[in-house]
């Protein structure tokens, strides 16, 4: 598991990376050569990250399991009663 500071991944909200703490969202390091953040919402949707937190386009290859690096989470408490689906 990766932790990262509050003020890392500038460009994405603070909401999201409370839902990302809360373990409503799930947030990963990937491998890929447009993208090195993938965040997936309670909803399945999957969204791109770059290295500031930015959307980007999806990448031309789907990102297997195995380009999973590791689970990032947040510093810090969290803020609510969440249902967790970052177990991996």
């Amino acid at each position: 598991m990766t932790t990262l500071r509050q003020e890392d991944l500038a460009a994405l909200p603070a909401d999201i990376k409370a839902l990302v703490q809360d373990g409503v969202y799930a947030l990963y390091s990937i491998r890929s050569p447009s993208a090195k953040y993938l965040l997936v919402t309670n909803r399945q949707e999957r969204y791109f990250l770059s290295s500031s937190g930015a959307v980007v386009p999806k990448p031309s290859r789907e990102v297997a399991d195995s380009d999973i690096i590791d689970v990032v989470v947040f510093a810090g408490p969290a803020s609510g009663d969440p249902t967790r689906i970052n177990l991996r």
